[in-house]
């Protein structure tokens, strides 16, 4: 499948992931630093251009001579991301790349707009006692969503960021399956179903959520009831008019330690954004 960006509001899809292999060998920073020693030029002259040129707020300075200043930790970040878009290519036009980049860096960048949410009472995955939360609006009917989930979840469970992050799962929608979803929740099995959504091939409805639930001997009359439930309906509207609030267009939406995430939907960068504001909050 031919690598291609997707301009999608204020987020850009991206369609690649970068080869598991590559990820388990160095951190993003270290890769970029390698890279960038190197000072070999990118195949795309537009981004050669931006990394050369464009300026870094909080490191005073442009991301050419940025990404060598000791104590910068955002620019060899930045850097990376600039040389992952070289490498995946595919762009319908060379501004796509510098909005890119403007939002990956907004999603980094400390002085932006915090947001808040309601953590009480919704799935928590991780430690609860770990010092950066992560809010995670999703959608039943959102297949990304469900894949990123399940990756995320290894990496706050049993990955690096064990009692490091932890994810709050909040629904975005008001729909069946994100009612099933949080009837599951209260049945005590939110994340094994999601996990299983997450392995479930094809089209993926609320007989898909049925039927996850009746292999984990829930009984489903039951459960319909809970799915069906005001209390459950009214919940779910409560994180929908949240989420817009927050700006959430579309799904996934991560707010990480307040922040609003705005880059793409690729977990490697997801994942790069927690390892940077944990190492933040674990400053203070």
């Amino acid at each position: 499948m031919k690598n291609h960006f997707i301009v999608r509001s204020r987020r850009i899809a991206v369609a690649v992931l970068i080869p598991a292999l590559i990820q388990s060998l160095l951190p993003i920073s270290a890769l970029s630093e390698v890279a960038y020693a190197a000072d070999a030029a990118l195949k795309n002259p537009y981004l050669d251009s931006l990394r050369r040129d464009y300026y870094v707020e909080e490191c005073k300075a442009k991301l050419g001579d940025a990404a060598k200043k000791p104590g910068c930790r955002i620019a060899p970040r930045l850097n990376a991301f600039v040389e992952w878009m070289d490498s995946i290519g595919g762009a319908p036009h060379d501004s796509v790349y510098g909005k890119a980049l403007k939002d990956h860096y907004a999603s980094l960048a400390s002085n932006k707009t915090r947001y808040a949410a309601d953590v009480k009472g919704w799935p928590l995955i991780g430690d609860a006692s770990a010092p950066l939360t992560v809010v995670m609006y999703f959608s039943g009917t959102c297949p990304l969503c469900k894949r990123n989930f399940a990756e995320l979840h290894h990496e706050v469970t049993k990955g690096r960021f064990k009692g490091r992050v932890k994810i709050v799962a909040k629904p975005f929608g008001v729909n069946a399956l994100n009612k099933a979803l949080v009837a599951a929740y209260d049945m005590g099995r939110f994340t094994d179903v999601m996990l299983a959504l997450a392995r479930a091939e094809g089209r993926v409805d609320e007989e898909t959520v049925y039927g996850i639930a009746e292999s984990m001997y829930f009984v489903r009359d039951k459960f319909k009831a809970v799915a069906e439930s005001q209390s459950v309906a009214d919940r779910v509207n409560a994180s929908y008019a949240e989420g817009k609030k927050n700006g959430v267009e579309l799904v996934p939406t991560y707010i990480i330690g307040g922040r609003r995430y705005e880059s793409v939907s690729n977990t490697w960068w997801i994942i790069d954004t927690f390892e940077y504001i944990a190492g933040e909050t674990g400053k203070k």
